[in-house]
């Protein structure tokens, strides 16, 4: 009987984790003309943070956009909407089934600031996060710390030369 070697069993692994419903971040950025979703999955991007991932991509990709300062746009994480996923009762085993995963209790939570309204997004972000099949399972929840900052939100509009507050 032949061995799999471990990097090849660690690869199978991560392909298999990466279409497994899972925790994380995303942002709602504005590229003009159009709002575009960019979800971090935690089983992707482990750790993840919203202070973090906007540093080193959503700020690099929102500079190149509009070809202004990276390291400007870094300074004002909080310009965006913004959101995290959350399972509300994970498994306690290492590697949990996809039953175990969607058989959770899932929320969403986000500021309440999503152009279009909340529900033009709850497909997206759910897609973004492999969460279909738990569908029933998602509480959609208004968190105060996912509110857009006036501040970061002028400093982005005077940055960008658009008010972000109202495309």
């Amino acid at each position: 009987m032949m061995k799999i070697d471990e990097k090849i069993k660690q690869r199978i692994r991560l392909a298999c984790e990466s279409r497994q419903p899972s925790e994380g971040v995303w942002y709602v950025v504005y590229l003009k003309p159009k709002w575009v979703l960019r979800a971090y999955k935690e089983i992707e991007f482990k750790g993840v943070e919203h202070v973090d991932i906007w540093e080193k991509d959503v700020s690099v990709i929102v500079a190149e956009h509009y070809k202004v300062s990276q390291e400007e746009v870094a300074l004002h994480p909080y310009g965006f909407p913004r959101g995290r996923v959350v399972n509300l009762n994970p498994s306690k085993k290492e590697i949990a089934t996809k039953a175990e995963m969607y058989g959770s209790q899932w929320a969403v939570y986000f500021g309440n600031d999503l152009p279009g309204g909340t529900a033009k997004w709850q497909r997206q972000i759910v897609g973004a996060f492999d969460l279909a099949p738990a569908i029933g399972r998602i509480d959609w929840r208004f968190d105060n710390h996912e509110i857009r900052t006036d501040y970061d939100v002028e400093a982005l509009s005077a940055l960008l030369g658009l008010d972000v507050s109202k495309v």
